[in-house]
């Protein structure tokens, strides 16, 4: 909504800031361009609560102005049809007039006005725009059915309590009829016996439910209505549905499910066979009966995401492009179904409608402003970047217009109450307010806030030895596969946010990966991230080339800097497993990694696509798109882990997703 002369992004910051904050408060507290508009607003709704009926009226016609409402109905976005809004609108205003006139008549004595305005109100309904109708099934209410008519019509739940109803009119229209001696009470039920009547009669058949008792037991009074159709018409009573059963596909299924493909061979060869079903028929039979006998075992099948080699063949250039990046590697290790859709298909998850730019756009705006933040600065020196020897105002400065570049070169306008204060605590404290074009405060607001970028410079000005100096680097197959400890080549690509080298050890890197959303280090030892992992080795590919020597040591992790205020730093991947495993750090990168790499790699290529394995919570089916046509079955998944290794499938299981302790299915590998 738009209200004249008012900035609405930034007064829904100033009512986010003073909690619980009443209008009065609002009004104190807001820029002084704004108090005429407040105050407007805070008079109407003053004058509405009041005890006299021709003043609220009056009151609330004003409130409807001050609102501009009619203006903000028409401005409604091309996709929004808003004949609802415009109908509510003008049947209000009408109800204004009527209420109106009942305040202004001498005779009555309104007690109450506005629980009679209340009233008014209550119950009105707002007609629905036209729509066509025809061979479509159409809900209505008693209300509607007068000029409907309809091949079928089906009355559902035609008890007393239901079908008339109760009176619904407001009871200052009651009041005025009782005192002109019109509308008797009985009037309600005439009107209701007469359209009843009327689509009764426009219907080709109709089929009326009339429920004996309630859930609880307790008996129904079936609508009189219905009853006197019954004496006047001829009308059919039944039972139930069971009275109604007439045959159907789905009792030819019924009767045929469980039945093993040998066992349906001979049912559907036979004479009576061929001659009911026509040979499509019996074929979608056989195909039904295999992919039934497949799907009851728990392990991978041709329906369980097993391509055969010819059909790998004509996808293999969407589904097996090489190089991997470690974002594909890790759709795939969640589920397989999903990195199938996603890459064999082409298909793309559709966007969440909203007016806000989103998380992502937030966060790109942030990788953007650290990688020209640290770019500048590297441009400076001739080694890494020491944030130390600058004036902390100088710093402020500089990500301030890294960052106001990076907003100005987004593709989103970042024009919704949400973003703006998003992007308002994102720059908080770098610059002066007067100087902030995104600042969302009052006119006194405060100087000496906190935003996210400036927590980001505190945190890397306490950041020991290490120092930046590589940023949105590729690690790619133009010096070749990346290697890893034992020797293993890896085809896998992937853009590194910043490579940082220890002062102190010179032989020391470390990989930073910047996350707008919290990511747990843990998903690396259980198999389920290959972030992490790809990103050291292509470290230390990428670090050789560089350097001439790579280094002895690189530890990888992840940096969340989280809108609005969050900056964590994660442990590293070698601390992590330091802390959580019993096999040396330098055992996991030279035996559990290479082999992890390489069975995902492979599975992929023998294509072999299986819905996920790793549990729900893991693989995020909540969020998924493509779970209304996933037949995923977490309640089998250990099951179907026992098959694949029984088998010997090529399925790419995560050491995390097995049952046990996760050190001991990484020591076997380790010992062999």
């Amino acid at each position: 909504m738009s209200l004249p002369d008012i900035d609405t992004a930034a007064l829904v910051a100033l009512e986010r800031r003073y909690r619980p904050c009443d209008l009065e408060t609002l009004t104190g507290r807001s820029r002084s361009k704004w108090h005429k508009t407040l105050t407007q607003i805070q008079t109407s709704v003053r004058r509405a609560r009041s005890n006299d009926g021709i003043a609220a009226v009056h009151a609330i016609a004003n409130l409807f102005e001050t609102l501009v409402l009619e203006t903000n109905v028409e401005n409604l976005p091309e996709d929004v049809e808003g004949g609802y809004e415009r109908r509510a609108i003008s049947q209000s205003k009408q109800i204004l007039q009527s209420l109106l006139r009942v305040c202004e008549h001498d005779e009555l004595d309104i007690d109450d006005p506005l629980t009679e305005i209340e009233q008014a109100f209550e119950g009105v309904r707002v007609p629905a725009p036209k729509q066509y109708h025809a061979n479509r099934i159409r809900i209505i209410g008693l209300e509607d059915t007068l000029m409907a008519d309809c091949s079928a019509l089906y009355v559902l739940g035609a008890t007393e309590e239901n079908l008339p109803g109760h009176q619904s009119r407001p009871r200052y229209f009651q009041q005025i009829a009782d005192a002109a001696g019109v509308l008797p009470a009985d009037r309600h039920q005439e009107l209701a016996r007469y359209r009843f009547g009327t689509i009764v009669s426009n219907a080709d058949s109709v089929h009326i439910t009339t429920p004996e008792e309630t859930m609880d037991g307790e008996q129904i009074l079936p609508s009189a209505l219905v009853e006197e159709l019954a004496r006047t018409a001829t009308v059919t009573r039944t039972d139930g549905l069971a009275d109604e059963r007439r045959g159907s596909c789905e009792d030819v299924q019924r009767a045929i499910a469980g039945s093993t493909p040998d066992e349906l061979e001979d049912l559907l060869e036979g004479p009576p066979a061929t001659d009911s079903f026509t040979p499509a028929q019996i074929e979608s039979c056989h195909t039904g009966a295999e992919c039934a006998s497949n799907r009851a075992n728990p392990g991978p099948s041709v329906h369980d995401g097993r391509l055969p080699s010819n059909k790998l063949d004509e996808m293999s250039d969407r589904l097996t492009k090489q190089p991997y990046s470690p974002s594909r590697l890790n759709t795939y290790a969640q589920c397989g179904f999903k990195y199938y859709l996603r890459n064999g298909f082409e298909l793309e998850e559709p966007d969440d409608e909203s007016a806000d730019a989103g998380r992502f756009a937030i966060g790109d705006v942030v990788h953007d402003a650290l990688e020209r933040f640290y770019t500048e600065l590297t441009a400076e020196t001739t080694g890494g970047v020491d944030l130390t020897a600058y004036d902390e105002t100088d710093l402020h400065q500089r990500l301030y217009a890294a960052g106001e570049q990076a907003v100005t070169d987004s593709d989103e306008s970042f024009r919704s109450p949400f973003d703006r204060q998003q992007l308002a605590a994102l720059f908080a404290g770098l610059v002066p307010p007067e100087d902030n074009q995104f600042f969302l405060g009052t006119d006194e607001g405060d100087d000496a806030s906190t935003g996210l970028f400036v927590e980001f410079l505190r945190r890397e000005q306490g950041d020991g030895d290490w120092q930046p100096q590589f940023f949105e680097q590729w690690f790619d197959g133009e010096a070749g596969p990346i290697q890893t400890p034992d020797g293993t080549e890896l085809p896998i690509s992937g853009l590194i946010d910043r490579i940082d080298l220890d002062t102190d050890t010179p032989a020391a890197a470390r990989v930073l990966d910047y996350k707008t959303y919290n990511a747990d280090t843990n998903d690396a030892i259980k198999g389920v991230d290959f972030q992490l992992l790809t990103y050291t080795f292509g470290a230390q590919r990428f670090l050789e080339s560089e350097l001439g020597d790579p280094p002895q040591r690189v530890e990888a992790g992840y940096r969340i800097v989280k809108p609005p205020t969050t900056v964590t730093h994660k442990q590293s991947l070698p601390k992590t497993i330091e802390s959580n495993l019993e096999i040396p750090t330098e055992q996991f990168f030279r035996t559990v990694a290479p082999r992890r790499l390489t069975e995902i790699t492979e599975a992929i290529e023998t294509g072999t696509f299986s819905p996920a394995i790793v549990g729900e919570e893991t693989a995020k089916c909540q969020y998924c798109a493509f779970s209304d046509v996933c037949d995923v079955r977490h309640h089998q998944r250990f099951e179907a882990i026992e098959a694949i290794d029984e088998q010997e499938l090529p399925v790419y299981v995560p050491d995390g997703t097995r049952s046990g302790d996760l050190t001991d299915h990484l020591e076997v590998t380790a010992d062999e």
